[in-house]
């Protein structure tokens, strides 16, 4: 009797979910910064190390339904706010650096992500459509550029704020998780130089003496 009850129970988790999607390379990236000095007076807002890429590109491959066409809702998700005064540009563990995501997919099957996608307001959803007993692997590429946010503090570079996958179905109730986009690691260092006054020659006119 347990038995057929368990074999029974199999069946149904097995047939709940009629489309998957996984994850088969790439993600948990960590960035290499390497040592970077930063001017002192940079603007705030303006780019002060640029973009980052990583690979090999994130790939995610997704399993039609066998009986109907349905839509996976694939979600980027940052662990924290953004930096204040900002929308798409997070904060990193050195004080008035912060951090910006992008992605793009060059790949036929795109689910529709633009290139150069932000993550506004620490979520961004895009949508792959999944015909009807098909598999559609996904490839996107990603990169990160760091912002200045504010007077930035010298230091080590630790850590950066990371970015979570997952998916739901239409017509599915749950979510499922991916393997995560960007681990939060972040290796390197940044120095900031002291303000210096630059040698000015004035010239006095002649005089008597």
């Amino acid at each position: 009797g347990q038995l057929l009850l368990f074999c029974c129970l199999g069946g149904l988790s097995a047939s709940a979910v009629a489309a998957t999607c996984t994850t088969v390379g790439g993600g948990n990236y960590v960035v290499p910064a390497g040592p970077r000095t930063i001017p002192r007076d940079a603007p705030v807002g303006s780019t002060v190390i640029p973009k980052i890429g990583n690979s090999p590109g994130y790939t995610m491959n997704c399993q039609g339904d066998r009986n109907q066409d349905r839509d996976a809702y694939v979600t980027f998700k940052v662990a924290v706010a953004p930096a204040p005064g900002y929308s798409d540009v997070y904060p990193t563990n050195l004080p008035g650096l912060g951090v910006k995501y992008h992605f793009s997919s060059n790949t036929p099957y795109g689910c529709g992500l633009p290139w150069d996608q932000g993550i506004p307001n620490a979520n961004y959803t895009m949508v792959c459509h999944l015909p009807m007993g098909t598999t559609q692997t996904w490839v996107g590429g990603t990169s990160v550029e760091f912002i200045k946010t504010g007077p930035i503090t010298a230091g080590s570079l630790t850590s950066i704020p990371s970015v979570t996958m997952s998916y739901a179905l239409n017509n599915e109730p749950g979510t499922w998780s991916l393997t995560p986009m960007y681990a939060g690691g972040l290796t390197g260092s940044v120095s900031v130089p002291a303000c210096t006054t630059p040698n000015v020659s004035v010239d006095m006119g002649k005089h008597k003496t």
